[in-house]
């Protein structure tokens, strides 16, 4: 089975170094696909073996919608070359359990291969119990934070084939016949492990980022229509850190299962809002359980 792994990614040098030799062990570097949002040789730099496009940032003006559509259509362009096509963020990180899957090629094609369009992931916030830890992303991070809170909005599609794209955390069909739900899968082990508050010197300096990019212009109006929660990240940050730390902590093993259950009993589907023709898109069950967990110890060293 032949797997290719793309990401978008403006700036955030050493989270781009980290998604690279992470996915550059799971599928190879010669199946690493870099787009760089504005010209920014540094990434060619950080990922040497891996093939890079550059996509303009002079405007953004509808830029999630923009965004979304140039990922969907560059991954639905690399299907006739591949078996599967991840499509993930440059700070989430895919990993399966080891007592469950021998490589992420074991578990995908553990799901009967020719029925499957979508894979998804069970994902996570990865946080600290102390406020001051932060962690280097040149280390391996589930030795040092390994607290969880297991989230729906990051258990999402993370890899998808033939008619089906990866679009705003769900698997967006873009076929021509009718949408089969019995084709989208959460195998039992695939995990997502969302990095975004692991170090804090590199939040902050994505959230200058975003705070620019929801600023105004000299017409008063916003530069890019993001949520509102990209104004101030610093302060969304610290409120959902503070609130992670007060839930009780749960047994690892049997909330990661029941998450999955719940999320998937059945899948969900949403009414198309977008500009690729499709059907539908399929997205997981909304959970909220207000708890943590710990990383079982098989799991440190994965990432």
């Amino acid at each position: 089975m032949k797997i290719a792994a793309i990401t978008m990614v403006h700036e955030e040098y050493a989270m781009l170094e980290k998604w690279y030799h992470h996915y550059g062990k799971l599928v190879g570097y010669d199946n690493l696909y870099v787009i760089s949002h504005g010209r920014d040789d540094r990434h060619r730099d950080i990922t040497p073996k891996a093939s890079h496009v550059t996509v303009p940032r002079d405007n953004l003006s509808g830029f999630e919608g923009r965004r979304q559509k140039s990922l969907a259509d560059f991954q639905k362009s690399l299907f006739p070359y591949y078996d599967a096509v991840i499509r993930v963020d440059v700070d989430e990180l895919v990993f399966v359990d080891p007592d469950l899957h021998d490589s992420l090629h074991d578990c995908f094609e553990a799901t009967q291969l020719d029925k499957t369009d979508a894979w998804f992931a069970l994902g996570f916030n990865l946080f600290s119990m102390d406020p001051g830890l932060s962690v280097d992303l040149n280390s391996t991070i589930s030795e040092t934070m390994r607290d969880c809170f297991i989230t729906s909005v990051y258990s999402k599609a993370i890899a998808s084939r033939w008619h089906s794209v990866v679009f705003l955390h769900g698997a967006l069909y873009t076929g021509p016949k009718k949408l089969h739900q019995d084709r989208y899968k959460m195998p039992k082990g695939l995990y997502l492990a969302h990095l975004k508050y692991v170090n804090a010197g590199e939040l902050a300096a994505a959230n200058r980022v975003r705070a620019d990019m929801t600023s105004k212009d000299i017409h008063g109006d916003k530069r890019a229509e993001i949520g509102a929660f990209w104004e101030d990240g610093d302060e969304e940050a610290r409120k959902w850190l503070e609130r992670w730390r007060s839930y009780p902590e749960l047994e690892a093993e049997t909330t990661f299962e029941e998450a999955r259950q719940k999320m998937t009993t059945p899948w969900r589907l949403v009414a198309p809002k977008t500009f690729l023709g499709d059907e539908g898109r399929v997205l997981v069950q909304k959970y909220n359980e207000k708890a943590r967990v710990r990383l079982p110890d098989r799991f440190v060293g994965l990432f």
